[in-house]
Formats: C-alpha cells, sequence, structure tokens
C-alpha cells in the first residue's frame, strides 16, 4: 500500500469513525486523568497516588506525611473534587 504501509481499515467500523476533534481531545481517559492528577500540589497528588494507586492504609499516609488520619482523609476528598472537576472539563465524565 502506497502511503503508510497500514492495514487498510473497512468503511463504517468504528476505527473508521474517528472523531476530528483536536488530539488533545481524543487522548485517552487515562492521559487525561494522568493531567489532572499533574495539576494537583505534590503533597495532594503524593497522598492520591499512595492512596488510591499503592493501596496504603490512612494511617500508614499520616506517618508519611506527619498528617493526622482525618487530614489525610480530607485533602482525599479534595484531591478527589478537583479531579473530578477537571475530568468534567475535559468531557470525559
Amino acid at each position: 500500500m502506497a502511503g503508510g504501509g497500514g492495514r487498510r481499515v473497512p468503511r463504517g467500523s468504528p476505527a473508521s469513525r474517528v472523531s476530528a476533534a483536536p488530539p488533545e481531545s481524543r487522548a485517552p481517559r487515562g492521559s487525561r486523568a494522568s493531567r489532572g492528577l499533574r495539576a494537583l500540589p505534590e503533597r495532594q497528588r503524593n497522598v492520591f497516588l499512595r492512596r488510591y494507586w499503592f493501596g496504603e492504609p490512612l494511617a500508614k499516609i499520616a506517618g508519611r506525611y506527619g498528617m493526622r488520619e482525618n487530614s489525610v482523609k480530607t485533602c482525599l476528598y479534595r484531591s478527589r473534587e478537583k479531579l473530578r472537576q477537571y475530568l468534567e472539563k475535559e468531557e470525559v465524565l
């Protein structure tokens, strides 16, 4: 095949209906979520990742960052809210 050497996509298939939206808005949800996380302040992002990515208990996170458990809970709540707002703005949610 001339031009790109790739496979031909049959008409009407999901792959043939690629959005004409800018690449930024076509990014996978995961990469947009990553950008949302990077927009959080560093400590807030680290607390969020420790809890939801690494599954650390609240007490361990609190000890690691010199916080009370209730402060960790508040930090997580605020992080989730900021991430939700970011994803709504990006039209992911």
